[in-house]
């Protein structure tokens, strides 16, 4: 090889060095860009799985002219229902919610269990309740005094009532369930009785004892409007209420009656 080619070459050597260590950056660069591209920022949102929820709820169960169980405020989780064997059609605390810890207060955990829960209740799919604190059907409730129902006028007449698993319970409501004793002629009252909100021993009181035919309560769309039917009701024997027990007291020779004349209660 020649002196002249020699010094070819070794140009061409220092032009392909030159260009490498232009290019270097210029790749560095590239890929940093690169790397700024397809850089990606990503949000995770972390939720409390298995929460259930509760509502704290009055409880008060009727049958026979008496009360089941104590009144009582008790928390109530949205899927004890389902712990028993039922279902029900509520995201939160359903009535069957309550009525499974109504069927708790009255019977104890030892007999009312999920083996058990259905020789004292049924509930078919449609939401009947077929068997109710192992008496049997003609069963009812009310939620906060009113008749639980969808808001929808009844072609009927009144307003389309809710099944008990269509039904929801929020926190701080009142539910009243009930077995007619009278499944014949549907005589039952729904009673409440208005008096003074306070009154000292030996104190006299006038009352007023109101209802309606629990049977006839689809008509009223809300409490408000139910109470503002009810009429003063004649023959009602009052007595004294334990609400920590449920039981009744007689009160001897207090009977509501129609004072003569006036349409009006004594």
């Amino acid at each position: 090889m020649s002196e002249k080619d020699n010094k070819k070459n070794k140009k061409a050597t220092e032009a392909a060095e030159s260009a490498a260590k232009e290019a270097a950056p210029e790749a560095a660069e590239s890929a940093a860009e690169a790397a700024e591209t397809t850089e990606e920022t990503y949000t995770v949102t972390v939720k409390q799985e298995g929460k259930v929820p509760t509502a704290n709820v009055t409880i008060r169960s009727q049958m026979e002219g008496g009360y089941l169980h104590g009144l009582q405020t008790v928390e109530v989780p949205g899927n004890l229902a389902e712990q028993y064997g039922f279902t029900d059609n509520v995201s939160g605390v359903s009535a069957l919610d309550v009525l499974v810890e109504a069927h708790i207060l009255t019977f104890g955990t030892e007999d009312f269990t999920p083996a058990t829960a259905k020789k004292y209740l049924d509930v078919g799919s449609t939401g009947w309740v077929s068997l109710v604190f192992g008496y049997g059907e003609n069963f009812g409730f009310f939620i906060n005094q009113g008749y639980p129902n969808d808001g929808t006028e009844s072609p009927y007449g009144g307003y389309n009532g809710t099944f008990i698993t269509d039904t929801a319970v929020q926190d701080g409501d009142t539910v009243d369930f009930f077995v007619y004793g009278d499944g014949d002629t549907w005589s039952d009252y729904y009673t409440w009785i208005n008096t003074p909100s306070f009154l000292k021993d030996g104190e006299e009181a006038t009352v007023t004892v109101k209802g309606f035919y629990a049977v006839s309560a689809y008509l009223y769309k809300d409490a408000t409007s139910l109470k503002a039917a009810a009429k003063p009701l004649e023959g009602v024997q009052l007595g004294w209420l334990d609400p920590s027990t449920g039981a009744v007291k007689l009160i001897s020779g207090a009977v509501r009656r129609n004072k003569v004349g006036d349409g009006g209660a004594e």
